[in-house]
């Protein structure tokens, strides 16, 4: 692989097929020593990709009617979705309301997560709400994402199944961060 000779920082993995069809890790496994032998880092796989305002970074391909960005509104949003699809839905849905700073849709999460995604934008002076919609934690995820969150203003999280909203609702100092929604 010529990415450290390249000096690649990223790689977008967008195709699925990946451990969320077939149940194996072992393709993703070997993905990932790659990128850790090679010091890059990876988004995805199984994702639609980056958007964010600053630098005109959009590397989703939705069709426009589908997904356009009022940049007339304030860009102080970041979204996070580990579903595509429901993230491009919910873009669709507030075009009207708000114009994100940044949409990011992690899909597997095989590298770059829910936790290192909120640590990055709770960083950012510009992104004043942080939101969410997470399917899952990886093993030992969950406690590190607690332990970031509890420390930010504005999150709004929104998640799939029920265990994590309990887990959720079994912090107290969560609850008065977070407003958890069912989908």
């Amino acid at each position: 692989m010529n990415a450290q000779k390249r000096k690649v920082k990223a790689v977008l993995l967008i195709p699925g097929g990946f451990s969320e069809t077939t149940g194996s890790g072992d393709v993703e496994a070997e993905i990932l020593k790659i990128a850790r032998d090679n010091n890059f880092r990876i988004m995805g796989p199984n994702c639609l990709g980056i958007y964010h305002s600053e630098g005109n970074i959009n590397t989703f391909f939705i069709p426009e009617n589908k997904f356009s960005i009022n940049k007339e509104l304030k860009q102080n949003v970041a979204i996070l979705s580990q579903s595509g699809a429901l993230g491009i839905v919910e873009i669709h849905n507030l075009r009207n309301s708000i114009s994100p700073r940044a949409i990011v849709s992690y899909g597997n999460a095989l590298d770059a997560g829910p936790c290192d995604l909120v640590s990055f934008f709770a960083n950012d002076n510009k992104i004043k709400v942080i939101a969410l919609y997470i399917e899952g934690f990886k093993e030992a995820e969950g406690r590190r994402f607690f332990d970031i969150v509890s420390k930010i203003k504005n999150l709004l999280l929104s998640t799939k199944p029920e265990e994590l909203r309990l887990e959720c609702m079994q912090h107290n100092h969560i609850q008065q961060v977070c407003r958890v929604n069912m989908l």
